[in-house]
């Protein structure tokens, strides 16, 4: 069996690296969305930070937009 070369080694790392960065930046906007529909809405207005979970919970906005569709 042949050793891998460091370069090679290297590259993997950065474009495991490099992949993931682009996967994140892909999902947040997703799972931004998700958390913001179960979230309270008052609480989320005040929110001046990034939401990695949902704030509170509420069906609100969820129900809201349920009804405007009907």
């Amino acid at each position: 069996m042949r050793k891998v070369h460091w370069s090679r080694r290297l590259f993997n790392y950065l474009n495991v690296l490099a992949l993931a960065g682009i996967a994140l930046v892909t999902l947040y906007p997703f799972l931004y969305v998700v958390f913001a529909s179960i979230s309270d809405p008052v609480e989320l207005m005040g929110n001046s930070s990034l939401l990695w979970k949902p704030i509170g919970f509420s069906l609100a906005v969820t129900i809201h937009g349920v009804e405007k569709t009907d």
